[in-house]
């Protein structure tokens, strides 16, 4: 790195500054993030991703559906970069494939990286293994619209929010 963040003094103390400096390594510079825990609300349909009639079965397709802050909407970024649902399901690909077009659903974790996701600053939410973006099928907007891998090209099916 070249820069980071750094605790001012090395207080821990709530309400201390941080400030721009130089990487050293020191415990002042190292930063690790919780779970964050809300819905994906796709930024070109307004929807957020939904586990169909909350179904918790395995190989269930999540879809586009109207936002209502129920808990089959309700995705966690974990610490280990899965995104989950019902605190033990994982969004990933089907059958670890990796290709354009590749639907997503949900399965028991098992860290594969085909259910890792980064969720980006950005709006985008990428798969680790294939390096593609979680993709609202054919710019759809409607509910039950399907979800997809595809490759990230920054349009707006494939930006996320979180709220």
């Amino acid at each position: 790195c070249d820069w980071s963040s750094d605790v001012c003094s090395s207080d821990l103390t709530n309400g201390t500054g941080l400030e721009l400096w130089d990487c050293n390594g020191g415990a002042n510079q190292k930063w690790t993030r919780g779970p964050v825990a809300a819905s994906l609300r796709g930024v070109e349909s307004g929807r957020c991703v939904d586990v169909p009639a909350a179904s918790q079965a395995n190989g269930t397709k999540p879809a586009l559906w109207d936002c209502n802050g129920a808990g089959n909407q309700t995705w966690t970024s974990t610490n280990s970069n899965q995104l989950t649902v019902y605190d033990n399901k994982c969004l990933e690909t089907i059958g670890g494939a990796t290709a354009d077009g590749t639907g997503v659903d949900i399965n028991d974790c098992t860290g594969a990286a085909t259910q890792q996701w980064t969720v980006g600053s950005d709006g985008t939410v990428v798969n680790a293994a294939s390096r593609t973006c979680l993709d609202a099928t054919a710019h759809g907007t409607a509910d039950n619209t399907p979800l997809e891998i595809w490759t990230c090209t920054g349009a707006s099916n494939q930006q996320w929010a979180r709220s």
